[in-house]
């Protein structure tokens, strides 16, 4: 489904996976730095099966959204605007929210920007302290935007070996951050955001303040190595690898069902 906002905004898809019964909850999920809604193909139908919600846009420029003319449009104002334009959309229920470390990021933003507080945000390798000139899984997705796709097979190849999901992200999940058309395959994001992120280089930002401001409760999951402030009191931090939140079967995504469903 794409949703249009006006016409000063570019249309933004949709995938929304719904429970046979009337939903119990909402569940707005935000992808990674080079992902889309398919991020979430795997969990969301085993979450709508639990009587939940679950709504998965395409942020601007990624997936089936619209992308920009002008590639300084991608800046983190109009992007977190995006965000809130979805979550507004969803408002007719309370909404939980799951993100994937830049999606994360761009919810909570969003989130307190709008003056809006959730009772519950789930954050999947999440660093506390981000500097994107610095983080690792923008630095790999940049290049990804940057350098020529290739063959179906190498651009599934680079892709799984992003520090974002620890090298292990399934080929048939990989595939779904790609476009194909003939024999051309290119990624399913705008090369332009490539240098968009870099502008913010430098600035490193402290999401504490941000988290605990708009939401009751804070899940962190995040890989057992990964370097992050110390956690502050009231958020809960499980020890996880970021592929399995992914994966239909996996314990992590079992952990997100409970998670939510203790929350009727």
């Amino acid at each position: 489904m794409l949703l249009q906002f006006g016409p000063d905004w570019l249309p933004v898809h949709v995938r929304t996976f719904l429970p046979a019964g009337v939903p119990e909850q909402t569940l707005l999920c935000f992808h990674g730095f080079i992902g889309n809604g398919l991020d979430f193909a795997e969990l969301a139908p085993v979450l709508a099966h639990r009587g939940i919600r679950v709504i998965c846009p395409d942020m601007i420029g990624r997936g089936d959204s619209g992308r920009f003319d002008e590639p300084r449009r991608y800046d983190l104002r109009t992007v977190v605007a995006g965000a809130a334009l979805v979550l507004e959309r969803y408002a007719d229920s309370p909404i939980r929210i799951l993100g994937l470390h830049w999606g994360a990021i761009i919810a909570a933003v969003a989130l307190q920007q709008s003056r809006r507080k959730t009772d519950l945000f789930i954050a999947c390798g999440l660093p506390l302290d981000f500097d994107p000139g610095e983080d690792p899984i923008v630095r790999c997705g940049v290049e990804l935007c940057r350098q020529p796709v290739g063959t179906l097979e190498s651009a599934i190849a680079a892709i799984q070996a992003s520090p974002e999901f620890g090298g292990t992200l399934p080929a048939n999940l990989a595939a779904t951050r790609l476009r194909h058309k003939d024999d051309m395959v290119s990624l399913a994001c705008d090369p332009a955001i490539a240098s968009a992120t870099m502008r913010l280089a430098g600035r490193r930002y402290d999401l504490r303040g941000p988290l605990a401001e708009v939401a009751k409760t804070v899940v962190l999951l995040n890989d057992p190595g990964q370097a992050a402030l110390k956690v502050p009191q009231g958020f809960v931090e499980y020890p996880v690898l970021g592929s399995q939140l992914v994966s239909r079967n996996s314990m992590l995504s079992a952990l997100v069902t409970g998670l939510l469903l203790s929350r009727r």
